[in-house]
């Protein structure tokens, strides 16, 4: 059993993606929100990894991953970074997975079990909507405009997505990784993320999904998430599971409740030994 993440490279396209593994057994894979590497994702590794193959990838451009190519250094769609991820999973032989992500990386997680039915077994979206949050394309641009500070408006925003009841852990955490973050993958992450379009394949969805949310979070309220819910297959298996006075990153706001709520949802429907 890997006891502790072992990073890699995989090739995909001209990309040498850097991918962290840690477990063994069924693969569990993590989606970071936009503009962020698998740093995010580190509690839940260790968290999961004694009963799971946990797989969290840097996109391009992100963190130690390469960028795509010179042609399209970042991905711009929901169905290029599925894409992208499916090749991952290939390299590494799975022909299984389990997706977990939150807000971009939520909404990731309704696309990849969108574009490949077959492929994902279970879905976590955190923050994940389908339908457009509360923002658009032209308010994006000023994050890559010369003239801003990136780092500060950043920072403001993010300070008004964290949850009431966030750790201290949990809040230094957001607050010093925010300058690791690259502005141009963080505008084509928020422009896959607002233009997300699963109207002609979202009938395709069969997996169990574990819709998990904060209540403080404005950007991807009650509204928007419901109105995701309601428009999933009908028949679909999906458990909506808001976590009081938590924001937008309820997975490092408070892990022992993300964890309380998606250890029994996996149990019951893509157990460790299954």
């Amino acid at each position: 059993m890997r006891k502790n993440a072992i990073g890699e490279y995989i090739r995909v396209g001209d990309c040498d993606a850097y991918v962290e593994i840690m477990g063994e057994g069924r693969p569990l894979m993590f989606f970071a929100p936009a503009g962020r590497d698998n740093m995010h994702w580190r509690d839940s590794l260790r968290h999961f990894s004694d009963r799971y193959t946990c797989i969290a990838v840097d996109l391009p451009g992100r963190g130690k991953s390469t960028i795509y190519s010179r042609d399209l250094p970042y991905l711009l769609t929901d169905k290029q970074m599925c894409d992208f991820h499916y090749e991952i999973l290939k390299a590494l032989g799975f022909d299984e997975v389990a997706v977990c992500g939150t807000s971009m990386g939520g909404t990731l997680c309704y696309s990849m079990a969108a574009y490949y039915p077959d492929l994902v077994k279970v879905s976590v979206p955190v923050q994940g909507s389908i339908n457009r949050p509360l923002m658009r394309r032209p308010a994006l641009e000023y994050l890559i405009h010369p003239h801003n500070n990136i780092m500060h408006g950043m920072a403001d925003n993010m300070g008004s997505l964290i949850g009431r009841r966030c750790t201290d852990e949990g809040r230094e955490f957001l607050e010093d990784t925010l300058p690791y973050t690259n502005p141009r993958a963080l505008h084509a992450d928020l422009v896959a993320f607002v233009e997300t379009d699963l109207s002609d394949v979202q009938h395709q969805i069969k997996a169990p999904t574990l819709a998990i949310a904060g209540t403080d979070d404005w950007l991807m309220n009650k509204e928007v998430l419901e109105k995701t819910i309601a428009d999933m297959p009908e028949g679909l298996d999906i458990t909506y599971h808001p976590l009081d006075q938590l924001g937008h990153f309820v997975h490092l706001e408070r892990p022992d409740e993300f964890f309380g709520a998606v250890d029994p949802f996996l149990a019951t429907h893509y157990p460790a030994g299954g």
